[in-house]
């Protein structure tokens, strides 16, 4: 069995929203210094990296991280290869089929996420939000994309965001996808059980076999 780590590796380096809390990684405790252990102090944002977004993210009295369902996050999903489209679109929804309830879009952000140097990119591609209402029509339980958000920049009122929310669908975003293969498999996706989280970096992985 083949696993894929489609997790970004946290660091100074790793892009960050604009305007986002910062990663910050200081040692409290070194061996080299006397102490008996390593202990690090590590600040950054919920939204930080391969991420989950909860309700609790957009709506006051929405749903945390800690609460989303578990079976939401691991079972079956399908990556889907979207090519160079510009932003992800019904028709490419229509042609997954609809059992289809874990779905995970390639995008060409992919190359962009972890290029060198890091910058932000306005123009990443995103779902429309008709392409967002038919997932939800569909109960995806989970959708992921790779860059930072699944909605397209400047969007104030995130009506992808609440279309998926609404659904009940998790969002994730900011996976690393460049070595992955389009096709099905499992996903295990963890984010941290943050109490009222209104979001958590997560750690995901792909097993080529579904289960």
């Amino acid at each position: 069995m083949k696993i894929y780590d489609i997790s970004t590796t946290l660091s100074e380096e790793t892009l960050i929203w604009p305007n986002d809390p910062p990663f910050s990684r200081s040692v409290a405790k070194s061996v080299d210094k006397g102490n008996n252990s390593n202990v690090s102090v590590v600040t950054m944002g919920t939204h930080f990296g391969t991420h989950v977004d909860p309700p609790r993210h957009i709506y006051l009295d929405g749903r945390g991280v800690d609460a989303l369902p578990l079976d939401a996050l691991v079972g079956p999903a399908v990556v889907v290869d979207a090519g160079d489209a510009g932003m992800i679109e019904e028709d490419l929804v229509q042609s997954i089929p609809a059992s289809e309830r874990r779905i995970l879009f390639r995008t060409a952000n992919t190359l962009r996420l972890e290029a060198e140097p890091r910058a932000f990119f306005k123009d990443f591609v995103a779902l429309t939000e008709g392409a967002a209402r038919l997932l939800a029509e569909r109960k995806a339980l989970l959708v992921g994309i790779d860059y930072l958000s699944i909605e397209a920049a400047g969007m104030k009122t995130h009506p992808v965001h609440r279309v998926l929310m609404d659904a009940g669908t998790v969002i994730v975003e900011g996976l690393a996808l460049a070595a992955v293969p389009a096709g099905r498999y499992t996903v295990v996706c963890a984010p941290l059980k943050l109490k009222d989280g209104d979001g958590a970096p997560s750690r995901v992985f792909l097993l080529d076999t579904v289960v």
